[in-house]
């Protein structure tokens, strides 16, 4: 599927299927590779060598689920091992010899050669001490070729290996019960999901789960749905289903550090120049590797020992200070807390008035301190002012100079009175500073955040970097909070990326803290929410030269070449004017258009330039780039893999280029022959996608520029003139240069022109209806699976789905119906997955399954239930 991630730090590969299907990791060495999927963040749960297999499992069965069934492989010597249980419904029992050696701290690999000649080399990924997920490569007599097989593995039920339950807690919950920790009104966001989605309608919050799918809080529980036909949590309680609870205990290891256990600080008061209590700081539990802390932003006259997590000092400067104690671990996953710190003024009369700052006065029997150090400026009871050796009457200027083996730099003059003032201090003259002190600390520029930032559930969003921090001791950590579910932060690329899974407000702190603790943090708002996806939409009458589209922070941006103008449409397709922007005057001939790390970055075909624009469309001109001189003829740009692709018109070629702009020459590929015209290009599900002008088709390609023709579409008749191309919300957007309309088609291609554009009522449909055994032994089991959606703009209520067996490919309620699945309330534009295990006639023959979904009030469309 071509090369993924960064290679550091954290990152997910989103994903769907119209089938079940599995996800696992056969690549556990990134030696020889151009990346290595991450076999979990959770460090050193694998044993180091066989001799600690041995000392952990030696006669400890480890219990292997896959499809085919349930086997226990039990170590009963250094290298023996039996193998007995179900597979594909059969009893199996067998011996041999097994070799294990680590190949991560949180994998090993399981060699097993059979007594019969069969061998299976098993990669063992470790979530805990005791449980993961396995993928096995096995080879035989009759099978020299070979075949994978995969699943999950634990310590065998009856296996308890002496270790009095160090391993995960678990719990079953049923219909009725409530389960720990998961609130029981109100609007709640799982801190991890996976395989479900979360709705919520006032107080109330309803968890779908899939079976095996699973969501978790933010002490590392997971609750897992255990029932074939889904599970339903509503407000805490169980209402349809089966579900697991996983509790993280002793020997379980937590992959986030959190103050979730931590007494908090509580708010401060201190006064200038009096030294206050040490005040020690809470220590946060989990995490991987070690955990810094830092505290922001800087009380002056104060200092926090990272090591200790102490706050100590005298503080110099009056003030209100809103502190963020912030703890980092090693791939930057973060938490925070906040308290404040209250500084007042030392009463009248009081000598020492704390840290020199620029416009302090100071009258006789008053001082303060030189930044940084216990020197004090002071003015003595003739009005003189006096500082180090110095003793002046009108002035005391210091430039730059080192003295006793430090540098200052100081100007106070005396105004009158006896009264001197500071007018420069550390080099610093801007009233209220203390100069030098403040470059001590890691900063960030201001306005150097993202602003507030809107997503949609299930589109994945444009790789955002947020801003590298100045100051600072040795090498900064960075690190942002909270976790928004399905997005992951790189703290090596300070990138965040991925999926939003969850709909919510999210108030989010990015920290850099330095290697004494020092830190600098801002803040910024993450919306996500639940999308409404446009179908075909109408472009504004101005917009009559649309030459591109793309979709960022949850609009689609449309490129006119002959006004030289970024229009913007909502993600249901109704104009936004606030967001428009336009383009430098140099920027002439525009043919395209990306958005990345922050920026919009629109082609000129005229001087063969990339032109980079801030969000709010000011020019950004240090990001932009050349094009090569062969690229003279650009039609569109897209991000993938961390580069730009620039497709050429008259080349038929896509360029590449880093995401700094040079040339990469070796990541260009060739089109199609047929691909003649191209006139936009996207990347989406893996796949550059490249709509063409002359044949009204677009054209698919892997990630590393191979032909997929069996992912190519045609466009409808009526996109006669397509000109651009943008994938959003589960579907292709191609925008019409003549027509002056967006066309909407799904993944698959076909046209999905009303699409989720609703009227305002409910519509729901069933979709996706798949068994998990087409050709089933008489009487034998299979499960049926189909997909509720929610087609409507408006929330649909509780109704019924129903599942059938018909004898010919129509299914109608006037077949035979074989189970039922509850439908809980839907979203506008909302979909739930439901299955029901059932069981093949007795005769044998063909038969049809299918499901429909009971009609609801005010529905806009019944005939596709």
């Amino acid at each position: 599927i071509g090369r993924l991630g960064a290679g550091v730090g954290k990152w997910r590969l989103p994903g769907s299927s119209d089938r079940p299907l599995e996800v696992v990791n056969i690549v556990a060495s990134s030696a020889g590779y151009w990346n290595n999927l991450s076999t979990t963040a959770v460090a050193g749960a694998a044993p180091v060598d066989r001799d600690a297999f041995a000392a952990r499992f030696l006669d400890t069965g480890i219990g292997l689920r896959t499809d085919s069934g349930y086997t226990t492989f039990t170590a009963v010597d250094v290298d023996r091992f039996t193998e007995t249980g179900e597979s594909d419904g059969a009893a199996v029992s067998f011996t041999g010899r097994y070799a294990y050696e680590a190949i991560g701290p949180d994998a090993g690999r399981l060699t097993v050669s059979y007594d019969d000649g069969r061998q299976c080399g098993r990669n063992l990924y470790f979530a805990t001490l005791d449980g993961g997920w396995f993928a096995a490569f096995c080879t035989a007599a009759d099978d020299p070729s070979g075949f994978w097989v995969a699943g999950d593995w634990s310590v065998a039920d009856d296996a308890d290996g002496g270790r009095g339950g160090n391993g995960p807690v678990s719990n079953t919950y049923v219909v009725g019960h409530a389960l720990p920790g998961v609130p029981e009104s109100g609007r709640f966001m799982p801190a991890a999901l996976s395989g479900g989605s979360v709705s919520t309608a006032g107080e109330d919050t309803t968890i779908r789960l899939e079976e095996g799918g699973y969501f978790g809080l933010s002490d590392g529980t997971i609750y897992t749905c255990a029932s074939a036909g889904g599970c339903v949590i509503a407000n805490g309680a169980v209402t349809q289903g089966a579900v697991t609870r996983t509790a993280m205990s002793s020997g379980a290891i937590d992959r986030f550090p959190t103050f979730r256990n931590s007494t908090h600080p509580d708010d401060r008061t201190y006064t200038v120049g009096t030294a206050i209590d040490t005040l020690t700081l809470p220590e946060a539990s989990g995490g991987n590797g070690v955990l810094r802390y830092g505290l922001s932003p800087t009380v002056p006259g104060l200092m926090f020992d990272a090591a200790a997590r102490e706050l100590s000092g005298t503080p110099g400067t009056a003030g209100t200070y809103a502190m963020i104690y912030t703890v980092v671990d090693e791939d930057g996953d973060a938490d925070s807390l906040g308290f404040t710190v209250k500084v007042s003024d030392a009463p009248p009369g009081t000598g020492l008035l704390g840290i020199c700052r620029v416009g302090m006065s100071l009258s006789s029997g008053q001082s303060c301190t030189y930044p940084g150090t216990a020197d004090e400026f002071s003015v003595n009871v003739r009005g003189r002012g006096s500082f180090l050796d110095r003793l002046a009457g009108i002035r005391i200027r210091i430039d730059n100079q080192t003295i006793n083996g430090r540098v200052y730099d100081l100007l106070a003059s005396h105004q009158g009175d006896g009264v001197w003032r500071i007018d420069r201090i550390a080099g610093s003259t801007e009233p209220g500073t203390v100069g030098a002190m403040d470059g001590s600390v890691p900063r960030f520029a201001e306005g150097a955040g993202p602003g507030g930032l809107t997503f949609f559930v299930g589109t994945a969003i444009g790789a955002l970097t947020l801003p590298e921090a100045s100051g600072g001791a040795g090498t900064l950590r960075y690190g942002l909070s909270p976790r928004v579910p399905g997005l992951a932060f790189n703290a090596a690329t300070r990138a965040l990326s991925g999926t939003p899974s969850v709909a919510g407000d999210y108030d989010m702190t990015y920290t850099a803290i330095d290697e004494h603790g020092h830190a600098g943090s801002l803040t910024f708002a993450i919306a996500v929410e639940n999308a409404r996806a446009a179908g075909d939409f109408g472009l504004e009458s101005i917009n009559g030269q649309p030459r591109a589209i793309d979709f960022a922070n949850g609009r689609f941006h449309v490129l006119d070449s002959g006004e030289g103008k970024l229009y913007a449409y909502a993600a249901s397709g109704e104009r936004d004017s606030a967001a428009d922007l336009d383009l430098d005057q140099d920027n002439a001939g525009p043919s395209g258009v990306a958005f990345a790390n922050g920026r919009f970055h629109v082609v000129g075909s005229i001087d063969v330039k990339v032109y980079a624009y801030t969000l709010s469309g000011e020019r950004e001109s240090a990001a932009d780039f050349d094009l090569d001189e062969d690229n003279a003829d650009p039609s569109g740009i897209a991000l993938a893999n961390g580069r730009f692709h620039v497709a050429d018109l008259l080349d038929d070629k896509v360029y590449a280029y880093t995401a700094s702009g040079e040339r990469e020459s070796a990541a260009d590929f060739d089109l199609d022959e047929e691909n003649g015209d191209p006139s936009g290009i996207a990347f989406a599900n893996g796949r550059f996608h490249l709509v063409d002008a002359g044949v009204g088709k677009v054209y698919a390609y892997t990630a590393s520029g191979q032909r997929e023709s069996a992912v190519d579409f045609d466009l409808d008749e009526d996109n006669g003139d397509p000109s651009g191309i943008a994938f959003a919300n589960g579907r292709f957007h191609v925008v019409d240069l003549v027509d002056d309309k967006v066309y909407a088609y799904t993944v698959s291609g076909a046209r999905a022109a009303a699409g989720d554009y609703g009227v305002g009522d409910p519509d729901l449909a069933v979709a996706s209806p798949t068994v998990s055994d087409s050709e089933p032994s008489a009487g034998g089991s299979f499960t049926l699976s189909a997909t509720v959606r929610n087609d409507g703009g408006a929330e649909a209520p509780v109704t019924t789905l129903r599942f059938y067996r018909s004898t010919d490919s129509i299914i109608g309620t006037g077949d035979t119906e074989v189970g039922t699945n509850a439908v809980d309330r839907l979203a506008a534009f909302g979909t739930g997955s439901h299955s029901i295990q059932l069981s093949a006639p007795v005769s044998a023959g063909t038969n049809y399954y299918g499901a429909c979904v009971d009609a609801i009030e005010s529905e806009s469309d019944t005939a596709n239930n």
